[in-house]
């Protein structure tokens, strides 16, 4: 029975193109128990740490402490013993996976270059111990998103969590009860609302226009909906310009949950008391913002439809003017980077945020100039 192994495409691409960049190959072990002839190839490896990908290429790429240059697999751990779920089994425990030939479809390594152009994060490998040590092209997915994150079987429980990359926001979620990705990682997911609270409280701080506040490029990931899929980003920069990079996509599983960030960065658990004696959730604090909003707009609308135009002081910021027209907003958009397909020509922006919210006051108003309405 198959056994699957998530891997990032950017941590496992540049491995494959080591293997088939260098002039010799060495000899591994696995390459001798499937038989196979010495070709470009990864080496799939069950180690104390966890599943890796190595190359086989000759000489070998070391990294900076002197150990062979690997892309682990990402996987959960079992809380109570500290182990890894791998795919290996008894007499399991390494394959070989050749990159440049393959009779029936593509080779590993172009649908790896693809992959990177093509918006698909994840690489997903089917680990058959019937195969004989070989992992062939038909064992490979590549995908946008992951639909694995813990045993079929756990059990999930409620919880309060918080990250770095959500600007240290508190949101309610499920965890996997005695399983985790690191020393302090929880796995959970998300309902619908959370999710859209936390698109919200993240568009607040990167409007932050504060240099003493606003957020660097890359501290804090960017979210935002297309269609019922989650696009995950981070932003990038190299000193002059700034851009949007996908790293991942989450999709609602069948509960409709969202198990945003899993794999991408640490999630932990929140103390209930502390909650509640530290400071109230970000979830009260911006819905309080927004009926305050509300209330004051909707006072300044009615004097628009009397006639009297409302000033900067009614307004409550002094360079925004209310329209009538556009009392509603419906969708908001950010810029995205085009995707590239196939052929390597630019396909068209994806719509990346939906607003969670029908009313324009429910956003900053330093916001305002950077979401497009549509009345």
């Amino acid at each position: 029975m198959p056994t699957h192994a998530w891997f990032r495409v950017d941590e496992a691409h540049p491995i494959a193109e080591h293997a088939v960049a260098c002039p010799q190959r060495r000899l591994t072990t696995a390459e001798v128990r499937a038989g196979a002839p010495q070709r470009p190839a990864l080496v799939w490896q069950s180690t104390p740490a966890g599943d890796v990908l190595a190359s086989n290429g000759a000489p070998a790429w070391y990294d900076q402490t002197g150990e062979e240059h690997t892309a682990r697999a990402w996987t959960w751990q079992h809380t109570a013993t500290g182990r890894r779920h791998s795919a290996a089994q008894p007499d399991y425990d390494t394959a070989y996976l050749p990159l440049d030939t393959d009779a029936d479809r593509a080779p590993v390594i172009e649908l790896l270059r693809e992959a990177r152009y093509t918006g698909r994060h994840w690489l997903a490998l089917d680990l058959d111990p019937g195969q004989q040590h070989l992992i062939t092209s038909d064992a490979v997915r590549l995908l946008d998103h992951r639909d694995q994150i813990a045993p079929p079987n756990a059990r999930w429980v409620a919880a309060t969590v918080s990250a770095d990359a959500v600007g240290h926001g508190w949101y309610p979620a499920l965890i996997a009860d005695g399983y985790r990705i690191g020393p302090d990682d929880v796995i959970a997911r998300f309902n619908r609302a959370s999710v859209e609270q936390m698109v919200l409280d993240l568009i607040e701080r990167h409007a932050d226009d504060n240099p003493a506040t606003d957020p660097m490029p890359g501290e804090l990931a960017v979210l935002g909906f297309d269609a019922d899929a989650l696009v995950v980003s981070w932003e990038r920069d190299d000193g002059s310009h700034t851009w949007l990079h996908e790293i991942d996509r989450v999709y609602p599983d069948e509960q409709g949950l969202y198990a945003v960030g899993a794999y991408l960065w640490p999630w932990q658990t929140v103390v209930k008391e502390a909650v509640s004696s530290q400071r109230p959730p970000l979830r009260r604090t911006a819905e309080v913002r927004r009926r305050r909003r509300q209330a004051r707009i909707s006072s300044d609308l009615r004097q628009a439809r009397s006639g009297s135009r409302p000033n900067a002081a009614t307004c409550g910021h002094p360079r925004r003017r209310l329209q009538p027209q556009r009392e509603r907003i419906r969708v908001a958009y950010l810029p995205l980077p085009q995707r590239r397909n196939r052929t390597g020509r630019s396909a068209p922006p994806s719509l990346l945020l939906k607003g969670a919210v029908d009313h324009w006051p429910a956003f900053s108003p330093r916001f305002l100039p950077m979401i497009s309405t549509r009345p």
